[in-house]
């Protein structure tokens, strides 16, 4: 039997996907998610996000997982210019992949919230590569929706006084500031590779101003996520 080239090659990306940890399945151990910006120094500065409520089901057959967008080496590296949220977290539901892109900032302002969107943009074309190389071949997912979502945590906020200075008159017209401004709840993100992806965005602020800031998922995505069909997804990726 002759071989096969292309599998044999679409076996190796896919295992060094798996060898960087690449996608981590979750399970009650790892609840709740700490992630943190081991770079950010200084008093005020948003450096660890705990969030709990996860949804997960088990270890056989997990239906949440973490997705590392700023993976490293040849195969990996970001392009030069493009930057990544700090994490997305991936929830199978019915016939539903829901990606939630997690960004923290301990300040935003006028040139952060432009930046922002590049980030959204660049983490979700990555997001689409990366699982695209990672579940080719595998027909159950082909009636899968894939549905984005971006959960934008911050500390403090000098945004609400650049709109009052009317220094950047373009400003008050980007979807993200209609959002911040409660006028909308999502933008459409033309990602690198050509196409409009519908992205929910959600703004949360920590109160306490502090280093630290812990969420609850659930509450988080009331009325966005069916907790209850994420839980009970009877598929879980290879």
């Amino acid at each position: 039997m002759p071989v096969n080239h292309f599998k044999n090659n679409r076996l190796k990306v896919q295992k060094a996907f798996i060898d960087r940890n690449f996608l981590i399945p979750l399970t009650e151990d790892d609840l709740p998610l700490k992630i943190v910006e081991k770079n950010i120094k200084g008093a005020g500065k948003l450096k660890t996000v705990t969030i709990d409520n996860i949804p997960v089901a088990d270890k056989i057959r997990p239906c949440s997982y973490v997705l590392e967008l700023e993976l490293k080496g040849e195969l990996f590296s970001l392009p030069e210019k493009f930057r990544t949220v700090e994490k997305a977290i991936l929830l199978l539901s019915d016939k539903m992949l829901h990606v939630v892109l997690i960004e923290m900032k301990s300040s935003i302002d006028p040139p952060i919230i432009r930046q922002i969107e590049d980030k959204i943009k660049h983490s979700i074309g990555r997001t689409l590569i990366f699982l695209t190389h990672y579940l080719f071949d595998e027909p159950g997912f082909n009636e899968y929706d894939i549905q984005f979502h971006t959960l934008l945590l911050y500390n403090s906020e000098h945004l609400t006084a650049g709109l009052s200075s009317k220094a950047d008159p373009g400003l008050e017209k980007l979807d993200l500031v209609r959002i911040f401004q409660g006028k909308s709840q999502s933008l459409f993100a033309k990602e690198p590779l050509g196409d409009e992806q519908l992205v929910n965005v959600i703004f949360m602020q920590n109160k306490k101003n502090n280093d630290e800031f812990e969420i609850d998922f659930k509450n988080a995505f009331a009325g966005i996520l069916d907790y209850k069909k994420v839980i009970a997804a009877d598929k879980t990726l290879p």
